[in-house]
């Protein structure tokens, strides 16, 4: 599956509508609000953001880049699974997803089937703003 914009919105949309998300609605206005800052180009859907505008709430508490959530998937084919993280920057904004298939060994399909639920759902807690 072609990295884009449209691509880099799909999984974001995706993330925000998971029960396992705790900030779904802050992630969607952050996205509004900022702008994709590069793309990646190896075959994954990662994708870089940035948000410079003081209204929209931060994801999470400020405490340095991280990773504040994952996202693991089996997929309908065996021994695949597809990857998300979503990112901060050092003041808590939503800067970015890696999303990759089968540990970013092989390109995105154009299709892939989830099997649900994830095999792993995991979050900081510790720098998760009021839920």
């Amino acid at each position: 599956m072609k990295n884009s914009a449209v691509t880099a919105r799909k999984w974001t949309k995706f993330v925000a509508a998971r029960k396992e998300f705790p900030f779904g609605e802050k992630i969607l206005a952050a996205f509004d609000a900022g702008s994709i800052t590069g793309l990646c180009e190896c075959g994954c859907n990662s994708f870089s953001f940035y948000v410079d505008d003081p209204s929209v709430a931060p994801l999470v508490e400020p405490d340095g880049s991280a990773c504040v959530f994952t996202l693991d998937f089996r997929t309908a084919r065996v021994d695949a699974t597809l990857s998300l993280c979503v990112f901060t920057d050092a003041k808590g904004n939503f800067s970015g997803m890696d999303v990759d298939y089968c540990a970013n060994s092989l390109p995105m399909p154009e299709k892939v089937k989830l099997l649900e639920p994830p095999f792993r759902s995991c979050g900081l807690s510790s720098h998760v703003r009021g839920r």
